[in-house]
């Protein structure tokens, strides 16, 4: 089962051309449980300094009760872009409190023969979820992301500001839409994102119809 999921995650970036996708956050601090994955694509729009349309793929999978791992890939003015993370989430959403954890990571993004990008990353990130009658389940989010980039022999400090909300509506069983503000603080940029993922708990569950 696990090939079938690599199969497919590798398909969906390869349907993402012309895009180079970089430190968007697209996550709330809810987990997956073990052996729960999702599936999600990520159009984005950058307003500054690489101004243009990007994407990604997102493949998550559940792995203990306050942990999950993360992955990224994809290609296009960019040709290769690959990133892994462990999210742990040790402050769950009930009542009153607000599910509050991160990730962190490495992201590594090849542009030519002489020019290559690897980042060491973290995203800090709180969500509550709000159930709203007729309208579904809605997740208001906030993300610090920050990190370490090396490129070409030079070093930055990437920092930026993030919040979104995911939403699934009630008419949907598997289908979250995602909505995605970034606002760059320090050697980044700014960016606005829109996402859809399929969270499910096995092969079968994956469908389109």
């Amino acid at each position: 089962m696990r090939s079938q999921l690599v199969i497919v995650f590798l398909g969906i970036s390869i349907l993402c051309v012309n895009a180079s996708a970089f430190q968007s956050h697209m996550d709330t601090a809810d987990l997956l449980k073990p052996d729960q994955y999702q599936l999600g694509i990520e159009p984005q729009y950058i307003f500054n300094n690489v101004s243009g349309f990007n994407a990604i793929a997102h493949f998550d999978m559940g792995a203990t009760e306050v942990s999950n791992f993360k992955f990224e890939l994809g290609t296009g003015v960019v040709p290769l872009q690959m990133g892994g993370y462990y999210k742990w989430s040790p402050f769950p959403d009930i009542d009153n409190q607000p599910a509050i954890g991160g990730y962190f990571g490495v992201l590594y993004s090849y542009k030519n023969s002489n020019v290559t990008n690897l980042g060491f990353r973290a995203h800090p990130e709180v969500s509550k979820k709000f159930k709203l009658k007729n309208f579904g389940d809605v997740t208001p989010y906030g993300a610090l992301p920050f990190g370490i980039a090396m490129e070409s022999g030079n070093t930055t400090y990437p920092i930026q500001l993030a919040a979104g909300a995911k939403w699934l509506p009630s008419s949907l069983k598997h289908m979250n839409f995602w909505f995605e503000v970034g606002l760059e603080l320090n050697q980044a940029f700014t960016y606005a994102s829109i996402g859809l993922s399929i969270p499910f708990d096995t092969w079968d569950e994956i469908k389109f119809d």
